[in-house]
């Protein structure tokens, strides 16, 4: 997983990031020393206010890259 191209990232229970691939480096613009342990909020600013669809468990978020860019993003649960 680490060298896939979509992004992967894990979080624990208090949603700090514990894993980032190369495709999480790539679209959000930070590598791994500089975002483990920071909060999932960091990227996916309204994470919080989604409601999931329970048949797809995916969405569409906003993510919010290194520079301050903001872009659509499918969310995977």
């Amino acid at each position: 997983t680490q060298q896939a191209i979509d992004a992967i990232i894990s979080v624990d229970d208090k949603e700090h990031i514990t894993s980032w691939n190369y495709g999480a480096e790539q679209m959000f613009g930070y590598d791994a020393m500089e975002i483990l342990g920071k909060s999932l909020a960091v990227v996916l600013p309204k994470h919080k206010e989604i409601e999931v669809d329970r048949a797809s468990r995916s969405v569409e978020l906003e993510g919010c890259g290194k520079s301050g860019h903001s872009f659509p993003v499918e969310v995977s649960y």
